[in-house]
């Protein structure tokens, strides 16, 4: 408990207990949400063998590792945060439970000894019949049955606050055993949060001496980037098509893979250790795992399907005025001119350079290139 109270003052000090107002409940969502996020990213490091092989999207699932670890360790303190006040809550009831039964037992000693020395000097039959008048005899008849009363609510009182009592306890010691547990779990995760830091620096380190090599990895990168792009603006271009439904602007989309993290977001990045290192991503990549298959994240038709080198094929579907690509597919189910719904399958997600089965997603509004998280379902 001492250890608890510790690092829950270390982190309220230093700014690092958020989101105390959240409910229990939401943060074992994403707690869970997290593990299973940091399953697939140490699958995706594993099958890659990430720990031999220093490119910049090792280095990004290792970044992707860290800030999901340091989330999972900032949810154990903070749900250790709300145990440590359920404790004393329970402390105080149970203090609160104990102090009421010996309340309650004192006044029921007292009543019985008061009753026995009562009953040394008159018999109950002898104090009823003692009456002087019929009324005299109804009240001390009523008197009595008072005390039989009195006596039976007493006992039942003490029974209930027994069990209340048992209950708190039992209640205490669960949640006294859920810190153990977390403090358990923190202290792995801050020990295998440690090593990932460490193979990081390395890969950082392995990157900057080999900057020329890491800028031609950007650069393929961004040329196959750039060759996409020509066919999606060719494609939307030879479009007769203007309609320019707003669905997509009010509607939470699903995924367009059942599992996955976001491993490069949308935008243009500076790395913040690798200085000289700037990427630019037309929407975002997702990692997910191997055999995935594609949905589509609207019912549309297939505007195209293409083929970029070092992309394998892309789909790019028209929801009236939107559009969405699914690129790096390995395989496709669907042609040009086909309908599609929410559910059907477009194709399967291809391994990318490091074998990493990854599929790039991108929204177009026309022609204007949309980040694609601010449109998906929260994971």
């Amino acid at each position: 408990m001492k250890k608890a109270s510790f690092i829950l003052a270390i982190l309220l000090g230093c700014g690092a207990f958020t989101g105390i107002g959240q409910n229990t409940d939401e943060l074992k969502m994403k707690l869970r949400r997290n593990q299973t996020q940091l399953t697939l990213t140490q699958k995706t490091l594993d099958e890659t063998q990430a720990e031999k092989k220093a490119t910049f999207r090792t280095v990004r699932t290792y970044e992707k590792q860290i800030r999901l670890r340091e989330e999972v360790i900032a949810s154990y303190h903070n749900q250790l945060g709300h145990l440590e006040i359920d404790i004393k809550d329970a402390e105080d009831e149970i203090s609160g439970i104990t102090t009421e039964l010996q309340r309650i037992k004192a006044e029921f000693t007292e009543a019985i000894v008061a009753s026995y020395k009562n009953s040394r000097r008159v018999s109950k039959l002898h104090f009823v019949f003692q009456s002087e008048s019929f009324n005299d005899l109804l009240k001390r008849i009523t008197y009595l049955e008072k005390i039989i009363e009195f006596r039976r609510v007493q006992l039942e009182l003490i029974e209930k606050k027994k069990s209340e009592n048992s209950f708190k306890i039992n209640e205490l010691s669960q949640k006294r055993n859920e810190v153990e547990r977390l403090l358990e779990s923190a202290e792995t995760e801050s020990n295998e949060l440690t090593k990932d830091k460490e193979v990081y620096d390395g890969l950082v380190k392995d990157l900057l001496k080999r900057e020329q090599d890491l800028k031609k990895e950007i650069n393929d990168r961004r040329e196959r980037s750039r060759l996409l792009e020509a066919q999606i603006r060719n494609q939307i271009s030879g479009d007769q098509s203007t309609s320019m439904n707003d669905a997509f602007q009010f509607n939470a989309l699903p995924w367009p893979v059942k599992n996955g993290y976001v491993s490069e977001p949308f935008g243009t990045h500076k790395h913040e250790d690798l200085k000289n290192i700037q990427t630019q991503n037309n929407g975002i990549n997702i990692v997910c795992n191997r055999s995935s298959q594609v949905y589509p994240v609207s019912s549309g038709m297939v505007s195209a399907v293409l083929q970029v080198p070092g992309m394998q094929n892309s789909v790019l579907v028209k929801h009236d005025g939107y559009y969405t690509v699914y690129a790096n597919l390995e395989s496709v189910r669907v042609n040009r001119g086909d309908s599609l719904e929410v559910e059907e399958v477009i194709g399967t997600v291809g391994v990318n350079e490091e074998g990493a089965t990854e599929i790039h997603f991108e929204i177009w509004k026309g022609s204007l290139k949309l980040n694609p998280e601010r449109y998906l379902i929260v994971r």
